[in-house]
C-alpha cells in the first residue's frame, strides 16, 4: 500500500476517533499478503467500531481476521486484547483418558 493511501486512512481514522472520544475498540490493522508474488498486497481491516472510516474507502465487511501477520496502522495498542480476545490463550489441553485398573487374580484377592 502507498505510504499516500496509509496516510489518507490514519487521517480519517483519527478524525473519527477523537470525535468518538478514543474507544479501546476502534483501530485499523493491515496485512502484507505475498502469496509467493514479487509484489506484495496489502490488506486492510477496520474494526468494527471504524465501520464509518471503511466506508469513505469502499472496504466490504469481512470476519475477524488471524491475527498473525498483522499490524497496527491506526488505534491503541489497547485494541489488540479487545478485538483479538483468544488468540493468545494458550489451546485447551487435550483431556488423556484414565487408566482403568484391570480385574486381575491379584487384585481380586481378599486381604488376609
Amino acid at each position: 500500500m502507498a505510504a499516500q493511501s496509509s496516510d489518507k486512512i490514519r487521517e480519517a481514522f483519527l478524525a473519527l476517533c477523537e470525535s468518538a472520544g478514543k474507544p479501546k475498540d476502534m483501530a485499523v490493522f493491515t496485512r502484507n499478503d505475498s502469496e509467493g508474488r514479487l509484489h506484495c498486497e496489502v490488506s486492510v481491516y477496520f474494526s468494527p467500531a471504524t465501520s464509518e472510516v471503511a466506508k469513505v474507502f469502499d472496504a466490504k465487511p469481512c470476519d475477524r481476521p488471524l491475527k498473525d501477520g498483522l499490524e497496527l496502522l491506526a488505534g491503541d495498542q489497547n485494541s489488540w486484547p479487545i478485538l483479538f480476545p483468544n488468540s493468545d490463550k494458550p489451546k485447551p489441553k487435550r483431556m488423556q483418558p484414565q487408566r482403568q485398573q484391570r480385574n486381575t487374580k491379584e487384585n481380586l484377592k481378599k486381604p488376609s
